[in-house]
């Protein structure tokens, strides 16, 4: 049976009435989202699962990096965030204020995206230009990104970086998505570095001349093909949903030799593949695979860097035990695997089993080469490695064979911790090399 609302809307009628008890459900759940104290627990929530602090048309966050500190900045103090829904779901606006207290002085960074189909930014099939500027110190290889490594847990790390550019850069990007989930990126990249603090770039002919600035434009072009892949939304943000499904990508850049300021002439090819295996009883494994070549004599800076963390890289891999700037390749291949047995092994233990533990591990490789037009000690076209304070060299080439680190752990513990023991697997007798670590997270399973 259905009735009409007096404004022609078609409402369905329920064939059995609800009892008292049952409409007592609804008032109760109304009841309690306005209840002001179970809102603040929401928020307080979220707050720690997502880092963002929820004030309707704005979220501020992220929290772990309200406060950090390096040897550039001192204390270095940012206050960032970005637009909800509730705003318009048509543009999205992203961007941080900071300021260091050694350096005194503020810096920033600002993103924004407009539909270009009159649809939500976000919403697949999506269509949109995008534009960032940043002013702010980021260490060498780094590109322009919102969150950019600065978080207070990794001030505090052994491995943290120490050698910074005093960066510029401005990027515009125009993103098309098709219904067959293949996606194309077109974007241009303008950054300005220069060599702040100790960060010394010798030339390679001459020691005594320095190279104190790096200019580059990059025109970019991004295919990504993603088959049958689902997403989840939440305001302006859209994650995916892993699944068998595998998700390719392959980017080419190009420089714009001798156009603002710039006099590098380089190509760069990146392909990465990504997919999770589900292996029944096993659990499911996350692998993940990414090979690169540049072509171009560049100094070292400009090369693939492995251990920076780009947020943005949908085929991300990080390397916990290696130095910041530790390595440098121009051709290289990375992978890596993350394997969650979902508690086979736990569940078979009595007792043990009633804490829904769950067993983790993985491993991350690196192997890259320098060509010789790019290599310090054979080229007097480039740059030296930079030393640290003690006169020790940073940045190293891979000579004999692949850099592997390994992780063992346990997740689902209190049912919001993770715990990992991380080890370095090659190349220990590096110079500053550390050996092994424990890695806590917060990873709220669902």
């Amino acid at each position: 049976m259905e009735v009409l609302t007096t404004a022609d809307e078609v409402v369905p009628e329920r064939p059995v009435a609800l009892n008292i008890y049952e409409n007592k459900t609804y008032e109760n759940i109304e009841t309690l989202n306005n209840k002001k104290s179970f809102k603040s627990m929401l928020a307080v929530g979220y707050l720690i699962a997502q880092g963002y602090y929820n004030l309707g048309m704005f979220e501020l966050g992220p929290l772990e990096y309200l406060y950090s500190r390096n040897n550039i900045e001192g204390n270095r103090f940012r206050l960032g965030g970005r637009t909800t829904q509730l705003l318009t779901d048509k543009a999205y606006f992203e961007g941080y204020l900071a300021y260091g207290s050694d350096d005194a002085r503020f810096k920033y960074f600002l993103k924004s995206a407009v539909t270009l189909n009159g649809k939500s930014v976000v919403n697949f099939p999506a269509h949109y230009l995008e534009a960032s500027v940043q002013n702010d110190i980021l260490e060498p290889g780094m590109q322009i990104s919102y969150l950019k490594g600065d978080s207070f847990f990794r001030s505090i790390r052994s491995n943290r970086p120490t050698k910074w550019f005093d960066t510029r850069g401005y990027q515009l990007q125009h993103v098309i998505e098709f219904g067959n989930h293949v996606s194309v990126t077109f974007g241009f990249t303008h950054m300005d570095r220069q060599t702040v603090g100790d960060l010394r770039l010798e030339s390679s002919a001459d020691p005594n001349q320095l190279l104190t600035n790096i200019s580059t434009n990059e025109v970019q072009v991004d295919l990504r093909w993603a088959p049958y892949e689902k997403f989840y939304y939440r305001n302006l943000t859209r994650n995916t949903i892993k699944e068998k499904h595998p998700v390719f990508n392959l980017k080419y850049t190009h420089s714009l030799d001798g156009f603002w300021n710039s006099n590098y002439k380089y190509e760069k090819l990146v392909a990465s593949a990504s997919k999770r295996f589900f292996l029944n009883q096993l659990g499911f494994a996350d692998v993940r695979l990414v090979g690169g070549k540049i072509w171009g004599t560049l100094p070292y800076p400009l090369l693939e860097i492995p251990n920076l963390r780009q947020k943005d890289d949908r085929h991300k891999i990080d390397f916990d035990m290696m130095n910041s700037m530790e390595f440098v390749a121009d051709q290289y291949v990375k992978f890596s695997i993350d394997h969650e047995l979902q508690g086979f092994l736990f569940n078979k233990i009595p007792l043990i089993k009633k804490l829904n533990l769950r067993e983790v591990w993985g491993a991350q490789m690196f192997y890259g080469k320098l060509s010789d037009r790019n290599n310090p000690y054979l080229s007097d076209e480039v740059v030296h490695f930079d030393r640290d304070a003690d006169g020790q060299l940073l940045t190293y080439v891979l000579d004999r064979a692949p850099y592997w680190e390994g992780t063992v752990g346990i997740d689902n513990i209190l049912n919001v911790l993770k715990v990992e023991y991380v080890k370095r697997l090659t190349y220990e007798d590096a110079p500053r090399a550390r050996g092994d670590r424990f890695r806590v997270s917060i990873n709220i399973n669902f």
